[in-house]
């Protein structure tokens, strides 16, 4: 059945304008609703079971109310491209502007400023591209190792490149931690896949002209870390010379 189809690719959740088009009138919808066989969402919005939906569903009902041009933000965009771990609540959902979706509650929806970010969108429920949700997320507070860590998950996860991140980032007219971003991605490029590789990089090799190469393992990791930069050129050397 196409419902079924439908409600299946949407994690439960419909529209009244959905069931709509494939012939579910308004009467067999509050016949459902009343016998607790559907749930209702939101105004408009229906979980095709008995329960309330997982988060899944709430992402999917947030774009359903949104309409035509809603997509997730970068909270819940960086959930399911696997860059956070948490599910954000409410979920942030992006509307273009002019959109009358002002429900709160489960969603915080907001409005998106034409040409802020790529006009492109990923996956279903659609989302942003990876290369928007590391921007966004980056660009959310302070500069500190969390930018690193973001940046680093993201190209060695092999969800994008530094080359892609570093055009997109240049396609946007405002971006708050460009030279430190931009430093971030060439030492990403070279195989820094850490805050702590990356402060090794910054305060060992390039001041001392060694060369690139370090093992990437957490030893090494923890003991420059821990070290004076004395102390971690001699590790260094010892290392490579075993």
């Amino acid at each position: 059945m196409a419902l079924t189809r439908l409600a299946d690719a949407q994690a439960g959740v419909v529209s009244r304008k959905q069931v709509h088009l494939l012939g579910v009138t308004d009467e067999v919808t509050q016949r459902l609703l009343r016998e607790g066989r559907w749930q209702l969402v939101a105004r408009g919005i229906y979980h095709t079971t008995a329960s309330r939906p997982a988060w899944d569903g709430l992402a999917w009902a947030g774009v359903l109310l949104g309409g035509n041009g809603t997509r997730l933000g970068p909270r819940a965009s960086g959930f399911l491209h696997n860059l956070v771990n948490d599910a954000p609540r409410p979920v942030d959902v992006l509307v273009p502007v002019g959109s009358s979706a002002r429900v709160g509650g489960e969603w915080q929806f907001i409005r998106e400023r034409p040409g802020a970010r790529s006009a492109r969108s990923v996956g279903a429920p659609p989302r942003l591209t990876v290369e928007d949700t590391v921007l966004d997320l980056s660009g959310e507070g302070s500069v500190t190792s969390d930018l690193v860590a973001l940046v680093t998950k993201a190209v060695q996860g092999r969800k994008t490149t530094s080359r892609r991140l570093l055009k997109a980032m240049n396609g946007r007219s405002r971006y708050k931690h460009r030279k430190v971003l931009g430093d971030i991605l060439r030492d990403v490029a070279v195989g820094a896949e850490s805050p702590l590789e990356m402060r090794f990089l910054h305060d060992v090799e390039r001041p001392h002209g060694l060369p690139r190469g370090i093992d990437s393992s957490a030893d090494m990791a923890c003991h420059t870390s821990a070290m004076s930069a004395t102390t971690a050129i001699e590790s260094w050397s010892s290392w490579m010379a075993d």
